[in-house]
Order: C-alpha cells, then structure tokens, then sequence
C-alpha cells in the first residue's frame, strides 16, 4: 500500500515525511474540499492533478458548491480550461440538488468521491475530459 497507504498516496510526493502535522494538514484540506486552493496557495501548482479540480465539489458544502457553479465559465466557445470544468461539474451539482444538503452529501458520497479516488493518478486527462466524465457519472446517478 506504500508509505502513507492507498488512496492517499499522491501525499508522498507533496508532503515532506519529517511534516509533523502538515500531513494532518493535507488531510483536512482533502476532506473540506480545499486542496487545490490550499496547494496554490503554497505555490505548488506544478504539483496539481486532474483529480484535484473535483475535489471542492466532492468534498464542499452547498455554499461552497453553489459559490463555485455561480463563477463564470472563461472559455464558452472554446475547450474548457481546468477551473471550466469545475465550474460545469459544479452547476450540475448544484442544479440536481436544488439546495437539498443532503442530496449533495449523497451525489458527493456514492459519485463524486468515488470518481475523484478513481482519478488519482490519471495525469494526463485534459480538462473536457474531466468534466465529461463527471457529467456522464452524476447522470448515471439516478439523483
């Protein structure tokens, strides 16, 4: 499973192993949805995945979900750029819940989390492609 054991292992290559709490640190970011915002933060974008723009959806709370639908998508008539795609993921979400917490929590839950694990590692997927998987999973969701 590897030093810090599957499906977190992408934390190898971001957090030193003499942190202290900056693992526990990651942790919380990855769980409240504010990894990418966290890692930019530091000036590690080099060290940013596809995976990671899903993660204030899968993991945000319904204003922070509806805060990131609301934002304006930059590239209408062209491919999406990461942020793009976030942004459609986001509208869906917030569009199939209606303002009902707890089904984000089961779209989270039983679709976005899962699809987030699933993409760890996937490097090389470009932002269309991510919010088209997306999209695909949350109308296979029944919700």
């Amino acid at each position: 499973m590897g030093a810090f054991g599957s499906p977190f292992r992408w934390f190898s290559g971001l957090v030193p192993r003499t942190s202290g709490s900056g693992l526990a640190d990651e942790v919380v970011a990855f769980l409240e949805g504010q990894l990418l915002e966290r890692l930019r933060g530091r000036g590690e974008s080099g060290q940013i995945e596809p995976w990671m723009w899903l993660n204030a959806v899968a993991h945000g709370s319904s204003g922070r979900v509806a805060e990131l639908a609301a934002a304006p998508v930059t590239a209408p008539s062209g491919a999406p750029q990461w942020r793009d795609a976030r942004v459609m993921v986001a509208r869906e979400v917030s569009e199939r819940c209606g303002g009902d917490e707890a089904l984000l929590r089961f779209l989270q839950h039983s679709v976005l989390v899962p699809l987030e694990l699933r993409l760890m590692g996937s490097r090389d997927l470009a932002p269309s492609r991510l919010a088209e998987v997306a999209l695909a999973e949350l109308s296979g969701s029944g919700a």
